[in-house]
Order: structure tokens, then C-alpha cells, then sequence
């Protein structure tokens, strides 16, 4: 005797959902985070540069003085202690919008003879936002350099 079957119904196999990285889920918060605290940063930078600038009589002559309990080679180090923070944030900043850097410069620097645009894919906007960034640093390098190489002992 044949059995008959019933037909069965496709089942749907459940796909994997694969989940976002932690970054593209919260990257609107961690954005604004990121901008709170440059701001942070950029307005204690503003106040000790004032205090070392305009507080404190001038560098040579500041010795022996205090400001909050502070002398003026410790504010100083302050300074350049927000200064590097300050200067991570922007560096993540600048990381967290890389892609759109390089669409920018891409886009501006990269035109035919004739005028018209030329549009470029992922890889080459990469590699040209790495050769500005490139060339920006060895110009900051090159001033520092230039310092160095200028520095002269009392006489």
C-alpha cells in the first residue's frame, strides 16, 4: 500500500542576524562624547594658557611665584598634559571620520584637465587622504626640525 504524504510546508530557516559593531551601533553617542570632551579639553587648554600667559609675570621672572598653589614650570606641564589629551581626541576624531576626509579630499583634488570630476572608489580615496596626512606631518616634522637645528646656548 502507498502512503500518501501530506506536503509539507517550507520552513524558513532562521538566518543569522550578524550583529553591528559596537561602534556603528552607538557612533551618533560616541560622537557627541568624543565632542564634549574635546570641547572640555580646548577650554581647560585656553585657561592654563592664560594663567602661564597673563597670571604669571614673565617666564624668567616667574620664579619663586604661585598661582593655585602652583609654580609656573608646574603649570606648564599641566598645560602640555591637557595639550596630549587634547590631542589624542582630535587624533580619534579624526579617525572616527576618516572615510568622510577622505571623500572630501578626494573629491576636491582629483579633477580631470577638463574640469569635470573624477570619481574615485574606496582604496584610491584611502591611499590619497593618507598621502595628504603624510605630507602634513612631514611638514610639522620639518618645522620641528627646523627648531631643533635653531636652538641656540646663552652666551
Amino acid at each position: 500500500m502507498l502512503k500518501v504524504q501530506a506536503a509539507r510546508k517550507p520552513t524558513k530557516k532562521k538566518q543569522k542576524v550578524k550583529k553591528a559593531s559596537f561602534f556603528s551601533r552607538h557612533q551618533v553617542m560616541i560622537n557627541f562624547w568624543l565632542d564634549v570632551s574635546l570641547l572640555i579639553c580646548f577650554l581647560a587648554m585656553i585657561w592654563v594658557t592664560v594663567i602661564v600667559r597673563f597670571v604669571f609675570p614673565a617666564a624668567d621672572a616667574a620664579t619663586g611665584y604661585l598661582v593655585l598653589g602652583r609654580s609656573i614650570s608646574q603649570w606648564i606641564q599641566i598645560q602640555f598634559g591637557v595639550f596630549a589629551v587634547f590631542s589624542f581626541g582630535i587624533l580619534l576624531h579624526l579617525m572616527f571620520h576618516w572615510s568622510w576626509v577622505c571623500g572630501i579630499i578626494g573629491s576636491r583634488f582629483t579633477r580631470k584637465s577638463d574640469g569635470r570630476k573624477r570619481t574615485l572608489d574606496d582604496g584610491q580615496r584611502t591611499i590619497l587622504g593618507v598621502a595628504v596626512m603624510i605630507v602634513v606631518l612631514n611638514i610639522l616634522g620639518l618645522g620641528i626640525a627646523l627648531a631643533a637645528l635653531s636652538l641656540q646656548a646663552p652666551t
